[in-house]
């Protein structure tokens, strides 16, 4: 599955390990932006979503959760992504 112009990969937590082609993989989560992909290796496949908002400390996601395909909308908190994810991707210009 290819999200845009991400290069697609076999399951989302392979984004958090290796190069992913035309990507920055950023930790300092002070540096998120709208447009960034957060990436985690949790679980048996890890997760990915698409940051649509930042406003201080809280960043809105879009995000398919299990197999539906349904896209939902969540709010967490940069502590929490710290915390749960590996860091995030930024296109690189």
């Amino acid at each position: 599955a290819s999200m845009g112009d991400l290069p697609g990969k076999s399951a989302a937590a392979k984004y958090c390990h290796g190069s992913t082609p035309g990507y920055d993989l950023i930790t300092n989560w002070k540096e998120i932006t709208e447009g960034n992909h957060i990436v985690s290796d949790r679980g048996a496949a890890g997760h990915i979503a698409v940051v649509v908002l930042v406003d201080g400390d809280i960043v809105r996601v879009a995000e398919a959760m299990g197999d539906t395909g349904s896209v939902q909308f969540r709010s967490l908190s940069t502590a929490v992504l710290e915390n749960r994810y590996c860091g995030f991707l930024r296109k690189k210009w």
